[in-house]
Order: structure tokens, then C-alpha cells, then sequence
């Protein structure tokens, strides 16, 4: 039997978020603590995107003289038109868009709200995994 391989199966559920009104620098601080890259972005009316340490980096790398890191928002990193798929979406499918895009993060959703995150990173380990299970 060929049983479909679902993106619930290795993404990383709950996981952390930022305000899109949050300082940059919370943000950076709270990926550098929990040593992550990506960071789902919420407001009041839910998910909105998604922020990486990257976009963050490059943010603090064009500041000119005139602004303080301090001033800074998630707002003016992240980004809004965030690869966003259900739980139950096929693996592959997810995998064979990430790779065509260049995308490094997926935002997974179970009706309509944020159930986890799934990465470049999850997907290596999970390789790691099923190598190191083989004979």
C-alpha cells in the first residue's frame, strides 16, 4: 500500500510567534534564544506572514544613521505572502514547491490557524533519520 506522507508528519507544531508591531529586536532576541531561523508573524486578526533571521539581519545591515535599532518593527521585515499549507497537504507536493521557489519555511495551518512550522531544516533531519534507519 502507498500510503501519502502528510507535512503533519514532521513540521514542528506550536510553534513560537511575534507580534508584527513587535520590536526587530524581540524578534532576533527570541530566535537567538530558542535557536531558530523563522518566526511566524501574528496581529489581531491572526497569521500574516512570517519573519526570518535573515530578513532580520538585513534589516539591521541598511539602518542609516538616522534610526535606532530600537526603532525597528517586524512589520518592516517580514514577509506577508508567506507560503502557507494545511496539515494534511502532501508531502511531496510541499517538498517539489519549496525546492522550485527557494522557499525555506512553510507556515502550517489546521483550519485556518497556525499548527506549526515546517523548514529546510526539519526536512534535512527527517532525511537524516530515515538514512540512518536504513540497513
Amino acid at each position: 500500500m502507498n500510503e501519502t506522507i502528510r507535512v503533519k508528519s514532521i513540521m514542528r507544531p506550536f510553534p513560537y510567534t511575534v507580534r508584527r508591531d513587535a520590536q526587530a529586536l524581540e524578534a532576533n532576541a527570541l530566535m537567538d534564544e530558542h535557536q531558530i531561523r523563522h518566526l511566524p508573524v501574528i496581529d489581531d486578526r491572526g497569521l500574516v506572514g512570517v519573519v526570518s533571521d535573515r530578513d532580520i539581519k538585513l534589516l539591521f545591515g541598511i539602518v542609516s544613521i538616522d534610526h535606532r535599532l530600537e526603532d525597528l518593527l517586524v512589520e518592516d521585515a517580514f514577509v506577508e505572502d508567506a507560503y502557507i499549507v494545511d496539515m494534511n497537504a502532501p508531502l511531496k507536493e510541499v517538498l517539489l514547491t519549496m525546492a522550485d521557489k527557494h522557499i525555506g519555511s512553510v507556515l502550517v495551518t489546521h483550519k485556518g490557524k497556525l499548527a506549526g512550522l515546517f523548514t529546510t531544516v526539519d526536512v534535512c533531519r527527517s532525511f537524516g533519520e530515515y538514512l540512518s534507519a536504513r540497513p
